[in-house]
């Protein structure tokens, strides 16, 4: 074949730019052999040596004569300095914003190094290069093959999945992948809807066959109509289910109380979220694909609890309170400031808020569903 994986895997990664990640993931770069070999995206630094040795089993890196850049954050550039200086006879090939943030992380390589064409023939291959800005840095792109069909996404329609297979179709448990591509969307570029409408405008006249991530298993054949519809759906908004996803948080029990009545009332899908026994990530992916969403706690200090305003925030970062139906209970002793301070961060995250309950110490659940019949 002409292209070769030259990537890494890192098997124990559990934390990713504060995103739990239970199932490790991999750096994936490429080799591009043709007339001008050409490598595609580095690793992680701890993974460089790797790299190059992957490198070294295909070709004389004196050989190599370009480097194209799809992104400059670290997972994808932190091998660049020492890349380029075992492939001295590269040119980087990128776009302007990405030439800029890597001299910027990277002073020593000379900026002679750097071109940003929009196009670039290897030779049998005229490789084609495509903005894709703010998805999820300005500086992102897609890189288009055409002879082969094949896309380089990048951070686009990946997951973060530690796997030595390298394809989706050669994995056991599908399922799982699925899942964590929709994990990672929701932690990764869940506020990125208009960015992902434009970089699927971008491609939409494009015969893909093939697609290779930045991150995870990458798609081929049938299987790319998979990332492709499940991003296109999230653009629109179309991933929303009928389904409530209950936040909460709980000191003795009463939250928890609750919650758990809410549940059972409830006809619509549940997720239950006990954030004492479940991380932000997981709360995300429950979050992202509901309509509607409930978040509960005790009060402290006359406010909201640290757990609670968290998963709050960490939603309103990545815009899943925007256009949301939600209801805010709290429990409180001597004063309530909890709910006022929930509704603040849910509306200014773009919610709408359907239903509020508070309580002293014990709820009453009979006045907490006639504060809840617009979900109930």
């Amino acid at each position: 074949d002409d292209i070769f994986w030259i990537g890494a895997i890192d098997w124990s990664l559990r934390h990713f730019h504060g995103y739990i990640t239970d199932d490790g993931s991999t750096y994936n770069a490429y080799l591009l052999m043709d007339e001008h070999p050409t490598v595609i995206d580095t690793v992680k630094v701890a993974f460089r040596e790797e790299m190059y040795e992957r490198i070294c089993k295909v070709i004389d890196p004196l050989k190599v004569e370009y480097i194209v850049m799809n992104h400059a954050e670290c997972d994808h550039s932190g091998s660049l300095q020492y890349i380029s200086e075992k492939l001295p006879n590269a040119m980087i090939i990128t776009n302007a914003i990405c030439a800029n943030h890597l001299q910027i992380l990277y002073p020593d390589i000379p900026k002679s190094k750097y071109k940003t064409p929009t196009s670039l023939s290897t030779g049998k291959f005229n490789l084609k290069f495509f903005p894709v800005p703010l998805l999820h840095w300005p500086d992102s792109m897609f890189t288009f093959c055409p002879e082969k069909e094949l896309l380089f996404s990048n951070d686009g329609f990946g997951q973060h999945y530690s796997s030595s297979e390298r394809f989706f179709d050669q994995c056991a448990n599908k399922g799982q992948v699925i899942k964590l591509m929709k994990e990672y969307t929701a932690n990764i570029l869940g506020h990125c809807q208009k960015p992902l409408q434009n970089a699927l405008k971008s491609v939409q006249n494009l015969s893909i066959k093939t697609i290779l991530t930045g991150h995870g298993v990458s798609w081929r054949g049938e299987d790319v109509s998979i990332p492709l519809k499940f991003h296109a759906q999230f653009a629109k908004d179309e991933h929303l289910q009928d389904k409530i996803t209950i936040v909460f948080y709980s000191f003795n029990g009463e939250t928890k109380r609750i919650s758990s009545h809410l549940a059972t009332k409830c006809k619509k899908k549940i997720a239950f979220v006990d954030l004492s026994t479940t991380n932000l990530t997981k709360c995300v992916l429950e979050a992202f694909e509901s309509k509607y969403l409930a978040f509960g706690t005790p009060v402290v200090r006359w406010q909201m609890c640290p757990q609670v305003e968290a998963a709050m925030q960490y939603m309103r970062g990545l815009n899943i309170l925007k256009g949301r139906k939600i209801v805010l209970f709290s429990q409180y002793c001597w004063v309530d400031k909890a709910v006022d301070e929930m509704q603040k961060i849910a509306v200014e995250g773009g919610g709408e808020i359907i239903g509020k309950y508070t309580c002293k110490l014990r709820s009453n659940l009979d006045e907490f569903d006639e504060a809840m019949a617009a979900i109930l």
